[in-house]
């Protein structure tokens, strides 16, 4: 395999060849080929990280939360893994049922910010709402002048095997992250008791 790829570059006058010794040919279309391909190297390296930072954060030990897709966006975002990478991933794992999406709906008569993370086990406290219910529900907020706020929420269902690395490598590698997360879990939670 390796032979191949040096032959394509010799052949495409990128790298030169003396006997068994390869060297490279500066020039602007080599530099820029050089720079693509360290960025290749970079995504391809970086993506198992980064699929393991997400599976952490949906796997937290502890109470298990949903949690608000934009936030969960911006936290990867913090850590290097880019939406347009991010959803597709996302997009994935809820394929293979290894993420459930649940869209909420906030009723309110003043603005304001959706929570980050929901306690899981406060679901029970929600209810679904389905087609013409969802609609009814829709007009009976215009009349009456409230704001009607709807967010996408993700929680993870990953099978030990998925959950347990990911857990430990947010632990180890992503042990600040992990700390910040469940802290503003916390903080946003006990402020959201006392008015819930």
């Amino acid at each position: 395999m390796l032979d191949r790829a040096m032959a394509e570059l010799v052949a495409r006058g990128l790298v030169d060849r003396q006997g068994e010794v390869y060297c490279y040919r500066a020039s602007s279309r080599a530099d820029e080929l050089c720079r693509k391909l360290f960025a290749l190297y970079d995504k391809v390296v970086a993506r198992p990280q980064k699929e393991l930072l997400v599976r952490g954060i949906l796997s937290l030990p502890g109470p298990r939360y949903l949690w608000r897709m934009s936030n969960l966006l911006d936290v990867l975002d913090k850590e290097g893994f880019a939406s347009e990478d991010a959803i597709p991933f996302l997009d994935e794992e809820v394929g293979k049922d290894y993420i459930r999406r649940v869209k909420i709906i906030f009723v309110a008569r003043v603005s304001f910010v959706p929570p980050a993370f929901i306690p899981y086990y406060r679901m029970s406290d929600f209810r679904s709402v389905e087609g013409d219910e969802y609609q009814q529900l829709k007009e009976q907020c215009q009349k009456l002048g409230l704001l009607m706020n709807e967010e996408q929420y993700l929680t993870g269902a990953y099978p030990p095997e998925l959950s347990e690395p990911a857990v430990r490598y947010l632990e180890k590698e992503k042990r600040e992250v992990g700390r910040r997360l469940r802290e503003e879990a916390f903080n946003q939670w006990q402020g959201l008791t006392y008015s819930w």
